[in-house]
Order: structure tokens, then sequence, then C-alpha cells
């Protein structure tokens, strides 16, 4: 923007001073980039949400494999529960049938038995442990 020395009034008013059309330059840079930022901005939302929700699923595999883990646990304590539960309040087993009289065996009665031919070993006599003995 040049004034004229003699009057001091701009007789160029369609052309802009270089300060302004830098300004104006800085200022569609500064938009440009905006919006690039903005872009970049939401380009980094996208791949941010999109982590969380791959973390989301592998997280509810995870939760998955856990709970049906403690689903098989929890059901064999059931399980076992229930027949401890059966046995206390099942009725008590007839006990099984006494033994009766037992059949009498034949006794074969040879008589006596024979005595025994062969003399009885000799005694030693004891000998005494010494004083204590």
């Amino acid at each position: 923007m040049a004034l004229c020395p003699d009057c001091g009034l701009d007789h160029h008013p369609h052309e802009e001073a270089p300060e302004v059309q830098a300004a104006e330059v800085i200022a569609e840079g500064a938009e440009g980039a905006a919006e690039h930022e903005a872009h970049a901005g939401v380009r980094v939302a996208e791949i941010e949400a999109d982590a969380a929700v791959e973390l989301a699923k592998i997280n509810a595999k995870v939760e998955q494999g856990w709970q049906e883990a403690r689903i098989v646990e929890l059901e064999g304590q059931v399980s076992g529960m229930r027949e401890i539960v059966e046995r206390l309040t099942a009725p008590p087993a007839e006990p099984p049938p006494a033994p009766g009289p037992a059949p009498a065996a034949e006794v074969i009665d040879d008589g006596p038995p024979p005595p025994e031919d062969k003399p009885a070993p000799p005694r030693a006599e004891k000998k005494s442990r010494g004083w204590w003995g």
C-alpha cells in the first residue's frame, strides 16, 4: 500500500500491499494446515477406534474362555454336591442277610491218633546266667 507523498492518499486501491498479500497467503496456508490437521486428527481417531474395537474383541474372547472354564468347574462342583446329597438322603440299604446255620459237615472219626514212636529228646539242664540269672 503506497501512499501518495503529495496528498497522503492511496491512488491504487485495487493493488494490495505486500504485507496484506503475505498475510493472505499465511492465512490460506493456515487454513490448509488446519484442514490437513483436522484430516490427520480424524485419521488418528479412526485408527484409535479400530484398535479399541480389536482390543475389545480380544478381551471378549478371553472373557468367554474364562467364563466357559468357570461354568465347567461349577458344573463339576454341583454334580459332586448332588452325589453327596443323594447319599445322605437315600434310605439305608437293607443289611445283608445274616448267615444261617452252616450246613453240617460230615465228620469222619478214625479213632485216636496213633502214638508216636519217637522218644522225646533229653532236656538239657538250665545253666545259670550268673548273679542275676
